[in-house]
């Protein structure tokens, strides 16, 4: 056993602009945890100098490792790596923008800790909270809708219950990372204690909540 409790991945594709501010905040998020950890960055084949920058940034700390996918191959395959290299006993993931307030992994961790096997940040859930700027409404609601119908039929034709798609990517690195080998299908898989969590998301335009 490696003794790290919680490996925090996050993938980023041409983030040179803002990924340093992102590691300091997750790095200062989880010291306040006080527990081991690792902080895992995915470049997925960046054509700015976030590689350069992140192999740099890694390297001036040992819990922060950096793994670069030298062609883009698209945030799940990024997410996939991150899971891959993990070590942790509870394995999270967040986007590099930060949309999502790094304070919100407790309540992801809380429920792996009750037993789920699985726990979504779902912004659909009653619970979850948006802090935005007017002017992201249209935008928000558009997604939405777009993100609901691909959600319905993806359901559809892969017959699972799941509110949300990114279940069904969280399932398979599961079984690839736990080595599972009694599970025939993801259909199957998705009778596992799954948990969905209420998430605050944040426009980038608002500002830090912190």
């Amino acid at each position: 056993m490696s003794g790290v409790q919680l490996s925090l991945i996050i993938p980023a594709y041409n983030c040179e602009g803002f990924i340093a501010g992102t590691l300091a905040s997750a790095i200062a998020y989880l010291e306040r945890r006080r527990e081991p950890y690792e902080l895992i960055v995915v470049d997925d084949g960046s054509s700015d100098g976030s590689a350069p920058l992140l192999a740099g940034l890694s390297a001036n700390h040992c819990s922060v490792h950096f793994i670069r996918n030298h062609a883009n191959r698209g945030k799940g395959h990024a997410v996939r790596a991150g899971v891959m290299h993990s070590s942790g006993e509870w394995v999270v993931f967040t986007d590099a923008d930060l949309a999502y307030p790094l304070e919100e992994i407790d309540k992801v961790v809380r429920a792996l800790e009750g037993g789920a096997d699985l726990a979504i940040a779902d912004r659909t859930a009653p619970q979850s909270l948006y802090h935005m700027s007017p002017a992201f409404f249209s935008y928000l609601y558009t997604r939405h809708l777009l993100s609901r119908l691909f959600n319905l039929l993806a359901r559809c034709w892969l017959g699972l219950d799941a509110r949300d798609c990114l279940l069904v990517q969280a399932l398979v690195i599961f079984a690839e990372e736990r080595s599972i080998q009694d599970e025939p299908s993801v259909g199957r898989m998705s009778d596992r204690a799954t948990k969905y969590v209420g998430i605050t998301f944040q426009d980038e335009t608002v500002g830090d909540l912190r």
